[in-house]
């Protein structure tokens, strides 16, 4: 298996942030109590750190992680759809166009004619061509 195709030992989503956040709350407990074999650990360290870092923790999530985790991440071809570029060829109704700095067979998508260097955008994406229209609406001849 290539280097580039290997899947990722690296976990995410909302379950892998919770199992890292216990992981890391047991670490500082561990911490408090390697500490109090030195030195007298006050009983608010005991109960605050602990409760201070989960309380961090939940705020974190809540203001960032949580919408990074439910947004859907759109990869490969459909990820093009609603982007722009430019027509390379006149679209009769077939031509290439620049999307992205990659070239792709294209269509019109009402089968009228886009002229060469008009800005399109990808409305679909049907097997290896992209589905566009004029980016303004402006832009048949």
């Amino acid at each position: 298996m290539s280097a580039s195709r290997r899947p990722s030992l690296r976990a995410t989503g909302p379950r892998a942030y919770l199992v890292r956040e216990a992981a890391e709350l047991a670490l500082v407990v561990v911490g408090l109590v390697i500490a109090s074999r030195f030195v007298v650990v006050p009983l608010w360290a005991w109960i605050g750190i602990p409760v201070g870092k989960a309380s961090l923790s939940v705020a974190w999530y809540g203001l960032f992680l949580r919408r990074a985790f439910l947004r859907q991440h759109a990869s490969g071809p459909q990820a093009l759809i609603g982007e722009t570029g430019t027509a390379l060829t006149p679209l009769r109704p077939t031509g290439h166009v620049k999307i992205r700095n990659e070239i792709w067979h294209a269509r019109s998508g009402d089968e009228s004619e886009i002229r060469k260097g008009a800005a399109v955008r990808v409305s679909s994406i049907e097997g290896h061509t992209a589905v566009v229209s004029p980016a303004d609406g402006g832009l048949h001849h």
